[in-house]
């Protein structure tokens, strides 16, 4: 779990340095941005199930939809687009793939 945290607010940090759309006020933010994903992530797990239909596709959604949900918790996490939310969910997903 720490390493997750880790790992997912390097990511958003990191990501935010390339211009993409998404904006990361500070690495504090983006701590609370990946814990507030965690958080969801555990929780989330009830309403997966929907999206485990799609495969691999409806997962990339879910994480998606949760990276959108993030900023309407956190006002320093912002994201300009879903489309941009999804690139997002499909780097973490590649990202922990390779720290894990």
């Amino acid at each position: 779990m720490l390493r997750s945290l880790i790992i997912n607010s390097v990511a958003f940090f990191l990501l935010s340095y390339f211009g993409i759309g998404l904006h990361v006020d500070s690495f504090t933010t983006a701590i609370f941005a990946a814990l507030i994903f965690g958080v969801l992530n555990i929780f989330g797990i009830l309403i997966i199930l929907p999206f485990a239909i799609f495969g691999w596709i409806g997962l990339v959604l879910y994480e998606a939809l949760l990276i959108w949900l993030v900023t309407l918790f956190l006002s320093g996490f912002v994201i300009t687009s879903f489309p941009l939310a999804i690139l997002i969910a499909v780097i973490l997903g590649v990202v922990n793939a390779i720290f894990k």
